[in-house]
């Protein structure tokens, strides 16, 4: 019992820590730990167990505090030069680079900028880690979300104590290698390494190859890690226990065979372990490994014993003393918690140790349990295959990949001819392996979407999840399913609480420079999507500009608003037209979100090769495609939508716009595309009645957009502008909004604004925007 109190002093630890850092987003947690640490005081009358509960957990709170109010930039924001330390190399893809420097006075800078010429490549692959350098450039503020459910890297480069990315090209920088310490002779040599396999294996074998022994996931396609992560088996390749295990199993097997003894073997690992904690790339499931590793050999060689989840909830405590913000990390939130789970269950578990195959089930069952409220906040959706695959797929990591990766990483410090029979190998499995991955991600029924928990449902569900399972392993199933029942109705509200619903939601996302509109219905009796942004490039890229992983908006940006509302499906899809700005991402949309009908304009004219593509690739999907025409309509429930342009005979692309008039709980949107003064003019000569309460302003605000003829008629209340930030077109036009101004129309903005969340309720607008810039 000792070891489970001292457990939770831990958690105690932790959760005062992330309250002290992040304002009072734990309470909750910490009053449930408190709770059952009062328990188990009550039931060993020792209540100095309590107040030194609340001391330890006040303690944590303040030196959170205190790291927050030093986690702060000393650089001027008018400084237009840094100095420092590379402590990353400079990573390159395409045209673009980056690299973390530390300046002379200890603050982190992300240096951005772009690649002018394929010869300057020569310069950026000369320069190390470790090399001092000096930039000329400016700097600039991390991006916020502008979205709903989007990554915050604002928060995350806080995270990691950088407050500023400064922009910079190659001509504005110097770099001279002078002395440097140990730390970053072994990160220098551990870059040279991962050279050397890159430059031995193909891209898709050395990427695995770099995870498995070396941490480093960068060379691995973003489509193939978008896999691993939605097959709930990303752990795979993060260096863990089993990598930090094999290592040292070797390591210690060696030191025998030459003739040292074990308290020796013990001393001399203690002294490798932290230099391979570098090299593996010191993750958070790295620095949990090693460090509960190197627990174990001290008391080995000092003969102490002590329970795993003492070592375990050391190491977590050290850990994040040294460097809080880790503890909002996702892998260590995950190594962590998986870890703990299966030291606490240890006893049921060695049950099964003489079944293999039920023991594997066990552990996998527990680990996925357990850590599906965290993936629930992250990711939202649950991988179903999850289990199944971390069946098939851990032994084959284990005893295969694993081993063979090592090898060939080893062979490469003796002579690369070594390395030929198991990197042969490994270029026949892991392509299988990595296909078999890609197919499986591409079915519907890999994962649930379930959509973004609240910070309470996942405490909630993580101490229902401990409690149950504590209970199990009493034998008491009925108060242990009692308890996972509270898990179960926590998912299904998350689920159903959309379905009833009687509001109306109108989203205005940020795409940049194009346009994309969700629509919900009340109850979820419908949701459509009008049109769905799209990557805008200008001129065309030479081979050695192409990047590995281009972005997507689809992909990147409405897949994870659409996860994180709990949508899995879209009723219709309604594109605008054929530019890229407003159908470019429906390709990525339908490779993660099913669509059932896909509407597009009516023309005589003749669909351009770019629109074929785009349509076909949405049929090949599952979507049935609906050509429309001024005239069409549907009504569903009490809202009713109908289509007053294309005509058919427009020549101009911007002209065959679908223009969509919807009557949302008796609120009238007007929905334009990039309709252009004459389609607006034909819209006032073939209809009487165009009011509106809200306008979504044709062509992103343009002066060819939005005459005074029209916006008399329309006359809105509130007008809508998707427009990109500083882009090139200057969207929207100022005469514009002076006209908008002059109707006492209200303007909402995504450049100024990100995303615009319309509520529709008992007939009233309500607005929400994500930014206030």
């Amino acid at each position: 019992m000792a070891s489970r109190i001292i457990f939770l002093f831990s958690l105690l630890i932790m959760l005062g820590l992330a309250t002290g850092l992040r304002g009072f987003s734990a309470l909750l947690g910490f009053l449930a730990f408190l709770l059952l640490l009062i328990i188990v005081c009550q039931q060993y009358r020792r209540f100095l167990l309590l107040f030194l509960a609340i001391l330890l957990f006040l303690c944590a709170w303040m030196y959170g505090v205190v790291q927050e109010r030093q986690n702060e930039t000393q650089l001027n924001p008018l400084d237009q030069s840094v100095e420092g330390t590379l402590i990353s190399d400079p990573e390159l893809d395409g045209d673009q680079f980056s690299a973390t420097v530390k300046t002379t006075d200890g603050e982190k800078v992300l240096i951005r900028g772009r690649v002018q010429a394929e010869a300057e490549k020569d310069k950026l692959e000369m320069t190390q880690i470790g090399m001092v350098c000096s930039f000329v450039g400016q700097l600039e503020i991390p991006s916020e979300p502008t979205n709903p459910y989007q990554f915050n890297y604002r928060q995350f480069l806080d995270n990691n104590r950088i407050h500023w990315i400064f922009r910079t090209d190659l001509t504005q920088w110097q770099c001279s290698d002078q002395p440097t310490t140990l730390f970053m002779k072994v990160k220098r040599w551990r870059s040279e390494q991962l050279q050397d396999i890159y430059d031995l294996a193909s891209d898709e074998t050395a990427g695995l190859i770099a995870a498995f022994v070396y941490g480093d996931r960068s060379e691995l396609d973003g489509e193939l890690l978008s896999a691993y992560q939605s097959l709930g088996v990303i752990h795979l390749l993060a260096v863990s226990g089993l990598h930090v295990g094999l290592v040292v199993a070797a390591v210690f097997y060696l030191f025998i065979r030459l003739g040292v003894t074990r308290e020796r073997a013990y001393e001399l690992l203690l002294l490798f372990l932290p230099f391979y904690a570098i090299v593996a790339g010191a993750a958070p499931s790295v620095v949990r490994a090693v460090g509960m590793t190197m627990t174990v050999l001290l008391a080995l060689r000092f003969q102490k014993r002590l329970a795993p989840i003492i070592v375990l909830s050391l190491v977590a405590v050290i850990y994040i003393i040294i460097e809080p913000y880790a503890i909002f990390h996702l892998g260590f939130q995950l190594s962590f918690l998986t870890t703990c789970a299966l030291l606490l269950s240890s006893s049921t578990l060695l049950q099964a140790i003489n079944r293999p195959l039920l023991s594997l089930v066990k552990v996998t069952f527990l680990a996925q349990l357990i850590s599906m409220p965290v993936i629930l906040y992250h990711f939202f959706e649950l991988p179903i295959l999850s289990v199944p695959l971390n069946l098939l797929f851990v032994p084959v990591v284990s005893f295969v990949l694993l081993p063979l990766s090592f090898f060939v990483a080893s062979s490469l410090l003796i002579h690369p001819g070594v390395a030929e029979l198991p990197l042969f190998i490994l270029e026949i499995i892991v392509p299988i392996v990595h296909q078999l991955l890609l197919v499986l991600n591409e079915q519907s029924f890999a994962a649930v979407v379930i959509g973004k928990p609240s910070l309470n449902s996942v405490f909630l569900m993580m101490i229902s999840l401990i409690i149950g399972w504590a209970w199990l392993e009493r034998k008491e199933p009925f108060k242990a399913w009692g308890a996972f029942s509270v898990v179960l109705f926590l998912i299904a509200w998350q689920i159903y609480s959309p379905y009833w619903s009687n509001e109306a939601i109108v989203t205005m996302i940020d795409v940049g420079q194009g346009d994309s509109f969700l629509i919900e219905l009340p109850r979820r009796k419908a949701v459509y999507m009008i049109d769905t942004g799209g990557w805008v490039t200008y001129g065309e890229m030479e081979p050695w500009q192409e990047r590995r992983n281009t972005r997507d908006i689809g992909e990147q940006v409405l897949t994870p608003i659409l996860k994180g509302k709990g949508i899995r499906g879209i009723d219709k899809l309604i594109l605008t037209h054929g530019h890229e700005d407003h159908f470019g991402g429906a390709e990525g949309l339908v490779r993660s979100i099913k669509v059932d009908e896909v509407v597009y304009g009516y023309k005589h004219a003749e669909y351009t090769e770019r629109e074929m593509e785009v349509l076909s690739a949405l049929k090949k999907a599952g979507a049935s495609i609906r050509f429309v025409k001024s005239g069409d309509q549907w009504v569903i429930g009490s809202s009713s939508f109908r289509v007053l342009s294309p005509f058919g005979d427009e020549e101009e692309l911007n002209d065959q716009s679908v223009v969509v008039y919807a009557v949302i709980e008796g609120v009238r949107f007007l929905f334009t595309g990039d309709l252009e003064e004459v389609g607006e003019k034909r819209l006032l000569e073939g209809y009487g009645d165009l009011k509106a309460d809200v306008l979504k302003v044709g062509h992103h605000g343009s002066a060819t957009s939005t005459t005074d003829p029209f916006l008399e008629a329309v006359h809105p209340v509130v007008a809508l502008i998707s427009a990109g930030r500083n882009n090139l077109y200057g969207h929207p036009n100022q005469d514009v909004l002076a006209a908008l101004e002059q109707h006492e129309t209200f303007v909402l903005r995504t450049d100024l604004h990100g995303a615009v969340k319309l509520t529709i309720r008992d007939g009233g607008i309500y607005a929400r925007v994500m930014t206030t810039d």
